[in-house]
Formats: structure tokens, C-alpha cells, sequence
């Protein structure tokens, strides 16, 4: 059964040190440590989730670097139904947008 509800859940990540923490490439793992084991203090919040439209979780998806296909299901190699091409280099030639 395919879902039809989708949510954006935005968390805020509040980490306090005694010295600046190289933020650049340092994944949720490392955070985790430095606030759990290391010598900072941290705090994790969240304002809730927010229920998003099927075309808008594509457009964040995407956003994020993500193919909505893992998401959605299989996706035909042409364009979706939001007119978005899959990012598949043997599927960016001779593509026609599918109508119904």
C-alpha cells in the first residue's frame, strides 16, 4: 500500500565547549560522542513535525541530495509526475515528460 502522508521533522543540535567544534564534516555519530563522552554538554530539540505534500518531499528530497525513489517506489526512467528527472546518467538523454 502506498503511503500518502509525508512529514519534515527539523532538529536543532545545542552543543557547548570549552572550544570550537569543527562542525564541517562532522556527522551526528561524532556529535554524539563529543556531547556523551567528550567534554561538551549538548541538547537536541525539535519544534514537531510538519506534514508536507508528496511534491514538496520530492522537492526536499532532492534538496537533500536523495532520489525520492526510495521513498515513493520505483520510478519509471522517465520524468515524475512533478516533471523531475531521475538522476540516473542513462536516463538524462530522450526523456519526454509522461501525461496521462
Amino acid at each position: 500500500m502506498e503511503n500518502n502522508k509525508f512529514y519534515r521533522t527539523v532538529f536543532t543540535i545545542e552543543v557547548l565547549s570549552d572550544e570550537p567544534l569543527q562542525a564541517d564534516g562532522m556527522g551526528l555519530e561524532e556529535i554524539n560522542y563529543e556531547i556523551t563522552e567528550g567534554h561538551c554538554s549538548g541538547v537536541v530539540t525539535t519544534d514537531g513535525s510538519m506534514e508536507v505534500t508528496k511534491k514538496e518531499m520530492s522537492d526536499l528530497l532532492y534538496a537533500q541530495g536523495s532520489d525520492p525513489s526510495f521513498l515513493f517506489g520505483d520510478e519509471t526512467r522517465s520524468c515524475d509526475e512533478y516533471g523531475h528527472i531521475p538522476r540516473h546518467d542513462c536516463c538524462l538523454i530522450g526523456l519526454k515528460q509522461e501525461t496521462e
